[in-house]
């Protein structure tokens, strides 16, 4: 983010020297103002969870989503990131589908089932007067919401958020943000932050492609290369090119070894899923 002046010497935007405007701050979240925009500054618990944010914004603009811009930043006595806010945005009820508004209407947080945001998503839609080309509509936003799925997968994140993820009304448009769960223990038991089922007692991704088109075992194939060490390596030097200094380096070997255990158990299941699939012709 250029339009912050001042950086420590570990690349780190130093907030307080930019005369930012804090506004609010609800635990661990500080909300500011800088240049008549408003910012959320995130603390985060270690340095790894800050450099693991970053590396989830950048891998999820080369899976092709409108990601948040971050940054890394440091602010009263802690280390964190910062993001423009999208809380305005979400609010405006009038002109986003926000999806974790609608789920919560129908279903609790931990029943956040394919199925069950299908259905949330379809009720407000279908009620909604102003939206046309309503099965577009929804068409759509599901398959938005099963590449955030497929990229959960790719990142290991058992935690999403559906408040992270709204879409503007009549534009196809979506926006996605925090990724500070990537590499969390998805890849050891293989659930994710979306589930398949309600209660899934096997690997969700296994159930996921037996019971879903074909195509999206060809995105997941296609995509697996986004993890790969050349694809990190470059993400790695582009992070270390914004913020001027370089990424500790057990964190770059850290990342390094558990993609390549991930990249492993996603192939594992693809290879299976197309055996599978070859024996069923």
């Amino acid at each position: 983010m250029e339009q912050f002046k001042y950086r420590e010497a570990n690349g780190f935007i130093h907030l307080a020297r930019n005369n930012i405007k804090v506004e609010d701050e609800q635990g661990r979240v500080v909300y500011f103002t800088y240049n008549n925009k408003r910012y959320e500054f995130k603390r985060a618990l270690s340095i790894r969870k800050v450099f693991n944010e970053l590396v989830g914004y950048y891998l999820a603009k080369d899976f092709g989503f409108d990601a948040l811009d971050y940054d890394i930043a440091f602010y009263n006595g802690s280390l964190g990131t910062i993001n423009e806010s999208l809380d305005e945005e979400k609010k405006a009820s009038n002109s986003t589908i926000n999806i974790g508004n609608i789920f919560s209407k129908l279903f609790k947080s931990n029943r956040n089932t394919l199925d069950n945001i299908w259905l949330a998503v379809e009720m407000e839609v279908r009620k909604n007067k102003n939206i046309k080309n309503k099965d577009e509509v929804i068409a759509y936003i599901m398959n938005q919401i099963v590449n955030i799925f497929l990229f959960d997968v790719l990142i290991s994140n058992t935690r999403r958020d559906l408040n992270d993820i709204y879409f503007i009304k009549n534009r196809r448009m979506g926006k996605l943000s925090n990724n500070d769960y990537l590499l969390s223990n998805a890849m050891y038991d293989g659930k994710y932050g979306i589930s398949i089922k309600e209660d899934e007692d096997t690997h969700s991704l296994l159930s996921f492609l037996n019971m879903s088109d074909s195509s999206y075992a060809k995105v997941l194939k296609d995509k697996l290369s986004l993890i790969s060490d050349d694809n990190l390596n470059k993400i790695f030097d582009k992070i270390e090119k914004q913020i001027g200094d370089g990424i500790p380096i057990d964190i770059r070997e850290e990342m390094l070894i558990k993609f390549r255990i991930n990249r492993q158990i996603v192939s594992n299941a693809l290879d299976i899923y197309e055996k599978k699939l070859l024996m069923s012709k």
